[in-house]
């Protein structure tokens, strides 16, 4: 069941990626208050990954966007990868953001775009899985080589799989 963020908190998830590698990640959640901001300004300098959210059915929400981008911007290291996904879509009467205006402000920034419902768990896992490929292909783009379980960037034995293991963060700004 879905629960308000009421301080910034973590989920460490285990992904593989195949049969020999996965990825361990932290997502953190910083819900996107205000009185968070000097926390999760020291999350955003480390994170890999921001899932940048809003709601479907509140269009103030989707007008507030743009302060979060510049706050990744400014906070960030330069090409971290971004995800714009609208929340709730499982409030389709309720709607008052397009489908069409999520995905058209995401390829106006270049951002991946997605719709999901964290209450329904619809395309929650699929978002997921997509951010976990587009990091790994990244790392694989840049050359990273994984020697005696150790590379530097963040690759160890997973303590969960006894594979080889890549360490992301991901930040959630709600």
């Amino acid at each position: 069941t879905p629960k308000l963020t009421v301080v910034p908190e973590y989920t460490p998830v285990n992904y593989p990626i195949n049969k020999t590698e996965s990825v361990s990640l932290l997502i953190w959640d910083t819900s996107g208050r205000e009185n968070f901001k000097s926390e999760a300004f020291f999350l955003y300098k480390k994170a890999h990954c921001f899932f940048v959210v809003y709601d479907i059915a509140n269009r103030e929400s989707f007008k507030n966007l743009h302060k979060w981008f510049q706050d990744v911007e400014d906070q960030s290291k330069k090409g971290t990868l971004i995800i714009l996904i609208g929340n709730k879509c499982d409030k389709e009467e309720e709607r008052q953001v397009s489908y069409e205006e999520g995905r058209s402000l995401a390829k106006e920034k270049e951002m991946i775009f997605f719709e999901v419902s964290a209450k329904t768990s619809e395309s929650v896992q699929y978002t997921l899985a997509m951010a976990v490929k587009e990091l790994y292909e990244r790392k694989k783009e840049d050359g990273l080589r994984i020697k005696n379980g150790v590379e530097s960037g963040g690759t160890r034995s997973s303590p969960f799989y006894g594979k080889e293991s890549k360490n992301y963060s991901i930040c959630s700004i709600f």
